[in-house]
């Protein structure tokens, strides 16, 4: 029978060596039969992030190792092999991340007893694709002495290609929470590593995670020189979705040090970009790329023709906080072209939509913006209003 109440206690007190080995076998066979529930899974996964990196030179290891194999058998992701970037989007964007084929022997096994994994560098890949399905978003609570705990894990592993991955993974994780130094800084050791192997691919990845931490450490050059160095590395693949990726990032990138016409024009070679890729997501940022470049210009109608195009993209997922986001972006056009009234009834609808949307960073910075609309619009200062400021 499951004793959640246990679980419960693991991201306190699984430090405590003498509570980790009372606990252990309970603890297993409560996560084991949480991971059979599509309802509980994600609880059961957390749980093994937090145990697997204590366990990693217990002698109950291997069992260990099996039961994140079969985590991963049950998880959302498991029919892709990883995060293919296609089916996977809500949990990792179009992050690529792959479980590599078992060797055909493994180390810890003999020709006689073949079974599902107990080496421990695959169990290592799979526990990392686990950690991007749990953080790989704004609103799951980081906690430092896990991600320690997981450095101390991968490092007795001691396993070079996984240790950069785990750099970039980490990267990712703390650009989703704006920590823009260690998104650089982890980025970049994993970028030096992939760079003299000639793994394109990996270099593009955390080429444009290095990007995105500074673009959140509002350091524009830098952001844009990283974003051309992530779009070379991914034009020396076959991979070409995150290629368009680095268009709209460099189109925002442009608005936000006010040059507007240059912000329009990588919007528009990310949104040819979308289309070959029949991406509604892209196809709706560079859309709202485009639109607001065009309402900083004044040009109301292309604002208006381009912010209205980007809801028909983010229709079809009904994601709530791309809408959100975009509605954000009309009531500014509105606000511009001083339809104060219709501005301040589309900001009130929106924030009773941020207020249904779990605790995040992002959500406070939506927030925030919106009551810096309002306020703009009661002073009658929109005009005012700069990118780097909204």
């Amino acid at each position: 029978m499951s004793n959640i109440a246990l679980i419960s206690e693991i991201p306190h007190r699984r430090q405590e060596d003498a509570w980790l080995e009372a606990n252990r076998e309970e603890a297993f066979d409560t996560i084991r039969e949480l991971i059979d529930s599509k309802d509980t899974w994600l609880q059961a996964a957390e749980s093994l992030l937090l145990m697997l990196p204590r366990l990693v030179n217990h002698p109950d290891f291997k069992r260990w190792g099996r039961l994140t194999e079969y985590a991963f058998k049950h998880s959302p992701y498991f029919l892709t092999n990883g995060f293919d970037g296609k089916p996977t989007i809500e949990f990792a964007s179009d992050f690529v991340f792959q479980k590599s084929e078992a060797p055909k022997q493994l180390p810890t096994k003999t020709i006689r007893r073949k079974r599902i994994l107990t080496h421990h560098t695959q169990v290592l890949e799979i526990y990392l694709i686990i950690l991007v399905g749990k953080y790989f978003n704004r609103t799951s609570a980081l906690d430092a002495d896990l991600i320690q705990e997981i450095i101390e894990f991968a490092r007795s592993i001691n396993q070079p290609d996984l240790n950069a991955k785990l750099y970039q993974v980490l990267a990712y994780i703390y650009m989703y929470r704006e920590v823009g130094d260690k998104t650089v800084r982890l980025g970049e050791l994993s970028y030096h590593y992939y760079v003299p192997l000639n793994n394109h691919l990996e270099a593009a990845q955390s080429a444009y995670v290095v990007a995105l931490g500074y673009q959140i450490k509002k350091d524009y050059q830098q952001c844009i020189h990283w974003a051309n160095i992530a779009a070379d590395e991914f034009a020396r693949t076959n991979y070409r979705s995150q290629y368009c990726s680095t268009s709209l990032l460099t189109s925002s990138t442009y608005i936000y040090i006010e040059d507007y016409e240059s912000g329009i024009q990588w919007a528009e070679q990310g949104l040819n970009e979308a289309h070959l890729l029949q991406s509604d997501h892209y196809s709706g940022y560079a859309n709202i790329y485009i639109g607001l470049s065009q309402t900083y210009l004044k040009n109301w109608a292309e604002a208006e023709k381009h912010l209205l195009k980007a809801r028909e993209h983010f229709e079809v997922n009904n994601n709530i906080e791309e809408l959100a986001h975009l509605e954000l972006n009309i009531a500014f056009l509105e606000a511009k072209r001083r339809d104060f009234n219709d501005a301040k009834q589309r900001l009130n609808a929106v924030l009773e939509t941020f207020n249904q949307m779990p605790e995040s960073g992002w959500k406070d910075q939506m927030v925030a913006s919106a009551h810096r609309l309002f306020d703009h619009i009661e002073a009658d200062t929109v005009d005012l209003i700069r990118p780097s400021s909204s």
